[in-house]
């Protein structure tokens, strides 16, 4: 059989989008490709599904995962024979120009990893453009500036970059919300060499079978600070505005005004956007309080 020139992590757990995900990776317009279907002993019939692709290319292998994601993508990868993993997680799906578009890059500037734009799905009732920023100096400080510009189906990577940097996390602590960045911020500690696609590649399924919701972000996010701002001593004992701003607008939204002071003093911005956002809270909770005097 042909070496595969990308290899498609697509990790499943009783997605009703599975066929949706798998159709989309049959129809890319560059065909020599693989994909590496982990189910998580999902309850449909994921085999028969599978075998109505009636696609070699997909290759199925079960897990129990325990609820770590970063497990069913680490097989996946482990299983892969090409050396350029791209992510196709089973509630999305890409365009069909997304591995076209994949190869040129790669035949031209031979990325250490890459990254395109992606279409934000609010199951099926919205869909919202969300265009990537690049980041042409120092990626990894600039992720933890201004959060990551990337999102896992928007994303190819070597895969001896993986390998060095560990694999996808299986510390608990990093958990499902952001073993993604996690990975992209190892990676980009240890390579400059990061392309950038500017076009509108895949979609991303919001609000199903995810962990999107505001407790798991929230959680998440002090995991993330834990792990990657308290440490660095570039914040100097502050937090980058995005990684605060839910919790701020949480208390704020619940009138716990000097909570929000409090976090308010606690963060810096590095845009205009956001301090004037900084600003309103700011301000707004310092009026409400005086008045409450």
């Amino acid at each position: 059989m042909k070496k595969p020139f990308f290899s498609i992590i697509v990790i499943n757990f009783n997605s009703p989008f599975l066929s949706r995900t798998l159709t989309s990776l049959k129809q890319q317009k560059f065909s020599n490709w693989e994909a590496i279907l982990v189910d998580n002993h999902s309850k449909d019939n994921v085999r028969e599904i599978v075998k109505n692709m009636k696609d070699k290319r997909i290759r199925l292998f079960y897990i129990k995962n325990r609820g770590l994601m970063a497990k069913s993508r680490n097989l996946g990868i482990k299983k892969s024979r090409s050396s350029l993993i791209c992510f196709c997680d089973s509630d999305d799906w890409w365009h069909e120009d997304k591995l076209s578009e994949f190869y040129k890059e790669y035949k031209k500037n031979k990325p250490n990893f890459a990254y395109h734009n992606i279409v934000v799905d609010n199951y099926n009732k919205k869909q919202i453009k969300k265009k990537s920023k690049y980041y042409k100096d120092n990626f990894f400080l600039n992720c933890l500036k201004h959060g990551s510009p990337i999102g896992c189906s928007s994303l190819m990577i070597k895969k001896e970059i993986i390998k060095k940097v560990g694999y996808f996390s299986l510390d608990k602590k990093v958990d499902n919300g952001w073993i993604d960045l996690d990975l992209v911020l190892k990676c980009s500690k240890i390579t400059e060499k990061i392309s950038f696609v500017d076009k509108y590649l895949s979609y991303y399924c919001f609000g199903i079978n995810n962990y999107s919701t505001e407790t798991n972000v929230l959680k998440s996010m002090s995991n993330f600070n834990k792990s990657y701002i308290i440490k660095n001593n570039f914040f100097n004992g502050q937090y980058p505005w995005w990684s605060k701003a839910l919790e701020i607008k949480k208390n704020y939204k619940s009138k716990k005004f000097r909570i929000v002071l409090k976090l308010l003093k606690k963060t810096r911005c590095f845009k205009i956007n956001d301090y004037l956002k900084w600003s309103f809270y700011f301000f707004s909770s310092n009026i409400i309080l005086s008045l409450k005097k």
